[in-house]
């Protein structure tokens, strides 16, 4: 017999921003790192209706959100690249966007199902792993995918066969 349906469900939701260490004691006035831009805040929004939506009717739902500001760099290197801010959300599936503050820059966005339950109340002790899990993963496709597109590797993924640079 099956379980009975989980009549909660927690999103945990966590913005991460780089905050480099001040080098001096003088003030500057500088725009806050920890504000969100339209895109990204559509993402989040368009992200979230997904995910409700994915919830049997009645469940209750409650939000944990962290906003984290670190100096950890490595935090936030894709491939070599440095990102500024970092966005996860953790309910049925993992989604996350790395993104920069001005708008010319790209952004890196992705999804994908992590094993394991989370709570909220101590998410900002344990971010840390699920962060180093997100940037191999996320290291790993782009590289894939740029193989991909230069034609340095052969798919298989339109034989049905198994392909490992498409899933």
């Amino acid at each position: 017999m099956a379980p009975p349906p989980k009549s909660d469900f927690e999103f945990i939701i966590l913005s991460l921003t780089l905050t480099p260490p001040t080098r001096s004691s003088a003030p500057r006035a500088r725009k806050d790192k920890s504000t969100i831009k339209v895109e990204e805040r559509d993402w989040f929004f368009r992200t979230m209706v997904y995910e409700k939506e994915k919830l049997p009717r009645g469940t209750r739902t409650r939000f944990t959100h962290w906003q984290i500001k670190t100096d950890e760099a490595d935090l936030f290197m894709i491939n070599n690249h440095r990102f500024e801010n970092l966005i996860l959300v953790l309910g049925t599936e993992a989604y996350w966007i790395y993104y920069h503050n001005f708008y010319y820059h790209h952004r890196v966005k992705a999804t994908r199902e992590l094993r394991g339950s989370y709570c909220g109340c101590c998410f900002d002790q344990h971010y840390r792993p699920i962060v180093e899990v997100i940037q191999k993963w996320t290291s790993k496709k782009i590289a894939q995918a740029y193989l991909k597109k230069n034609k340095q590797v052969e798919c298989a993924g339109w034989t049905g066969e198994e392909c490992y640079c498409c899933d």
